[in-house]
């Protein structure tokens, strides 16, 4: 059995209040599981709101916090074929992503090709899903038609624009500092 130190919490509440470094145990990976080393997971407004008790989808406490990130597979059960040692992969939201690392069932993980950048990757389950949602949800746009956004620099924004691009919309993108006008 291997420690581990986990970002964890016992209660919803501010996370300042709430959140605690903690000593935990780690079995060998069962058959159909992975262990997965984990290697960057942001912070997102997602893992606070969870943290708080504001987000829908609640993970039974105590919990582990973090939502979404890029781990890197440790060991392998004996029945797992499709998954290899040492590949990156995108940890399931259950996960728990602030920690060092984690067994989970191989069927929920991700391959991360690995020509995209790490710090990207682990950001790839949040922002582009609400970004696709907020295209797709609420107004049906057709060929050529217009989109307004604010607060376009966050990780939303840039993938509202990038989608936005590729299904041949177009885009008004408002920032508040005139330095990253070049960048978008």
């Amino acid at each position: 059995m291997q420690k581990y130190i986990a970002v964890t919490y016992e209660t919803h509440g501010p996370p300042l209040e709430v959140l605690r470094m903690t000593s935990c145990d780690e079995s060998a990976p069962r058959s159909h599981e992975a262990l997965v080393r984990m290697r960057v997971a942001p912070i997102n407004p997602v893992d606070l709101n969870v943290i708080e008790g504001k987000y829908p989808v609640r993970p039974p406490l105590p919990a582990p916090a973090g939502v979404e990130g890029v781990g890197e597979i440790a060991a392998l059960g004996s029945g797992v074929r499709e998954l290899e040692i040492g590949a990156r992969v995108l940890v399931p939201h259950e996960f728990g992503s602030w920690r060092e690392m984690g067994v989970f069932d191989a069927g929920e993980l991700i391959v991360v090709p690995p020509d995209i950048p790490i710090e990207q990757a682990a950001m790839m389950k949040i922002n582009p899903p609400t970004a696709w949602r907020m295209l797709h949800d609420f107004v049906p746009l057709g060929p050529g038609e217009w989109i307004l956004q604010n607060a376009a620099n966050s990780g939303v924004g840039r993938a509202v624009i990038q989608l936005a691009h590729a299904l041949g919309w177009r885009t008004v993108n408002i920032v508040r500092r005139p330095e990253l006008v070049k960048e978008l």
